[in-house]
Order: C-alpha cells, then structure tokens, then sequence
C-alpha cells in the first residue's frame, strides 16, 4: 500500500514512522530543505522537496498511483487545500486532512462533496480522546504525544526482569531522579491510581507523563 504524507514536521514524521513500521511505502512531501536531510537521514522513506499543492511535486511523490494520501502540515488551509487538489486530479482513495481549527468542521468546507476530505484529524483532540480511553478502559498504546510540546505519555508493561516489578511508587523519584509523573496502572483489566505505598507487579502496565529527555534518561537508568 502507497501513502503520501505532505508535511514531514512532528505530526508528518511520527505518521509516516508509524505506517514505515506497518510495511507502508511512505513518500513524504516537505518544503523546509533542512527538514528534508533531517528527515531523510531518520526514515526510510522518499522525501521529496517541493510544495504538496504543486501537481509536479505530488506526480514526483507517485500520487496516481497512491492508495491514501494525508496532508499534515502546520496550516489548516494548505491541508484543505491540498486535499481538494488531490480529489480533483487524482482518483486516491483516501484523504486526511489535519484540521486543528475546529470552526471549519462546522462548516460545508470540510466534507468530501465539497473539498474531497475524507476525513479530518485534530491531533489535540484524538490526544485527549486516547488518553480518556486510557483512564477509563485502560484501552493501551505504546505512545502518545502531545501537540506543540516535548511531553509524551507511554505505556511501559512491567515483566519479570524490569527494573519497575515489585517496586514501591516511593523509592521511584529517589533512585530515578527524573521529572515524570505515573498517572495510573493497568493491572488485571483494573486501573489503579497509584500512592507512595503502592509496589509495581509483575504485567502492570504503567502509564508514564514525562518529557522525552526524562524518558531517555529513565530508560537508560532501567
């Protein structure tokens, strides 16, 4: 399956990372040249420099032939935009838009009859959605990341040989001593609100809020 993805910025760069690792052919679309080498020294994907509303540039990405595109830069217009000139040049199945203004799904601009999006992404609202899903049903992934921030929440399942099983919560922040908060732990279907007191089992997934320098740093440390 071929996807193009314009927008190689954060939200562009974990998409197309996360459908790499699904087996994807990933072309990427980015304008910023130094993202370009960034990007392309990061993932093994085509990244191509160009503009995604210019027809050469999406003919170069493969577009005739792609199976889904998302348009994920950091404007919302662009991203409608470039979507409407897909649906109107090229038969791709899909379109995804990423759509942080909320006020233009309430208009008619937003819906495939009128610009060819398929559907709409607002990553600070599915952020919040997936967390409540992991609060209330300890619905699990391995990681969320949080619009405009270095703040991510993963979830780290605790084995025999981790460094986290039979620990108590309190002796955690002395031996670390990293900035991070444990917002809650899945354990048998169960989610916990931890204390100081609480010991971390064996099959405990724990869920973790912290910067991505502090989870470099505890990762190393465990």
């Amino acid at each position: 399956m071929k996807i193009v993805v314009a927008g190689a910025g954060e939200v562009g760069f974990h998409i197309a990372e996360h459908l790499i690792k699904e087996g994807k052919d990933v072309v990427l679309i980015e304008r910023d040249p130094d993202r370009v080498k960034f990007v392309s020294s990061h993932l093994d994907c085509l990244v191509i420099h160009g503009e995604a509303t210019n027809l050469e540039i999406l003919k170069q990405a493969g577009i005739q032939k792609a199976d889904g595109f998302i348009s994920a830069t950091d404007y919302d217009e662009v991203n409608m935009i470039t979507c409407f000139i897909v649906n109107s040049e090229y038969k791709v199945p899909v379109k995804i838009a990423r759509v942080r203004n909320m006020e233009y799904s309430k208009t008619r601009l937003v819906g495939q009859k009128y610009s060819g999006i398929d559907y709409i992404v607002n990553p600070e609202v599915e952020a919040a959605k997936n967390i409540a899903l992991t609060v209330q049903h300890g619905a699990t992934s391995d990681i969320f990341l949080f619009e405009d921030s270095d703040i991510q929440l993963r979830d780290i399942f605790v084995d025999e040989d981790s460094y986290f099983c039979n620990k108590p919560m309190k002796d955690l922040k002395q031996e670390l001593k990293e900035d991070f908060i444990i917002a809650g732990i899945l354990r048998d279907s169960e989610v916990i609100v931890p204390t100081g007191e609480t010991v971390l089992q064996q099959q405990d997934h724990i869920y973790i809020i912290a910067t991505m320098r502090s989870f470099m740093q505890i990762l190393k440390k465990t």
